[in-house]
């Protein structure tokens, strides 16, 4: 896997992303579709849409869901 600091000090950029062999086939559409908004917005609601991604896979293991209360 490819050092994902190696683009800039504090984490891979978008371009890095979409060459990343590792990276997943649905990575590239949400990538280049997004990279022209507010980046400032496209981060929370990044941030909400991992949340809500995690909740459920937590339900369908069995997991305990986040956040937890």
């Amino acid at each position: 896997m490819a050092d994902l600091r190696q683009a800039t000090d504090i984490g891979p950029t978008y371009r890095f992303l979409l060459t990343d062999p590792a990276a997943s086939f649905a990575v590239e559409p949400g990538v280049t579709s997004w990279r022209d908004r507010d980046w400032l917005d496209a981060a929370g609601d990044a941030g909400w849409i991992a949340g809500v991604f995690e909740t459920e896979a937590d339900r369908l293991t069995g997991r305990m869901s986040w956040p937890s209360g």
